[in-house]
């Protein structure tokens, strides 16, 4: 059945021949000057980072690269290095629990980059380095939007693949997985330690991507006031077991430049990043029930 109203919309009716008629002059305008004010999609920059709900309370960790605020997650981009330097999520309980593993994407250069900056798909031909995702596909399929940003190749840098970004890396972020599905809030950064010499540092791809030294990941949850740092090599690693990576949170920031949790009261952000723990949290009523306690 036709809802009311329809019909004054008619082919012919009145109201079709002034939106046909306004829509015609709308494209036969003439064609604007140079020095004509014209609606241009800006590129990002860190002045969009007071609405970029990935960030949280905790804000930038720092101020280089370019800043792009996605659905799910915030970064900071390189265009020198060709890759991430750090990479923001705001992981919560409900979104948390929501997982397919089937699904799948393809790579796809980042639309919001300027020309020529974003990494591409043949900069990873050889089989030694995977695309490691920084915020992982896994953590967004809450959202298809959310899913499809976090195939950008912004969001990757190269990591040693068969024995850590499908084996030790990936057990990590299923484990910070488990803790943010027992969680109201959780905050974690992920990104890539470059070499402490650039101009020496090896480089792969058409694009000239920089291959990272380590990758860290720094968890932090609010309510319990408790921080978790690792601080892996990117290279092969034997067996699962992450817990041996783990590391302050002090430490990452001297290795890397950045400042996690700036916002938070000084005398409490100190405590938490002298912290060392690989396990800061134990879960209790496995389930849907499930919460951390801070150890």
């Amino acid at each position: 059945m036709k809802p009311r109203g329809i019909a004054i919309f008619s082919k012919g009716s009145f109201a079709h021949r002034l939106i046909w008629g306004f829509a015609v002059s709308l494209v036969t305008l003439p064609a604007l000057s140079a020095n004509s004010a014209v609606a241009v999609k800006p590129l990002p920059t860190a002045a969009t980072a007071t609405n970029c709900a990935a960030l949280g309370d905790m804000g930038k960790p720092g101020a280089r690269g370019i800043f792009l605020c996605r659905k799910g997650y915030a970064l900071a981009f390189d265009v020198n290095a060709k890759v991430p330097l750090w990479v923001v999520e705001n992981l919560t309980r409900e979104r948390s629990l929501i997982f397919d593993k089937g699904r799948r994407r393809p790579f796809t250069q980042d639309p919001d980059l300027p020309p020529g900056t974003s990494p591409r798909n043949e900069d990873f031909r050889g089989g030694v380095y995977d695309k490691g995702h920084m915020a992982p596909a896994e953590d967004s399929e809450w959202d298809a939007e959310a899913s499809r940003e976090t195939f950008y190749l912004s969001n990757v840098a190269p990591m040693v693949g068969r024995k850590l970004n499908r084996t030790l890396w990936k057990r990590l972020e299923e484990e910070v997985r488990n803790w943010a599905q027992c969680s109201n809030q959780l905050y974690v950064v992920t990104g890539p330690v470059l070499p402490t010499n650039v101009a020496r540092a090896q480089r792969i791809g058409p694009s000239r991507l920089i291959v990272p030294t380590h990758f860290y990941k720094v968890v932090y949850q609010p309510s319990t006031r408790r921080a978790a740092a690792f601080l892996v090599p990117n290279a092969e690693q034997t067996g699962k077991e992450f817990e041996r990576f783990a590391t302050s949170v002090d430490e990452v920031e001297k290795r890397t430049g950045l400042d996690f949790f700036a916002t938070l009261p000084d005398a409490l952000e100190q405590e938490v990043e002298a912290r060392v723990s690989s396990t800061p949290w134990r879960i209790t009523n496995r389930g849907l029930d499930c919460q951390l306690q801070a150890r």
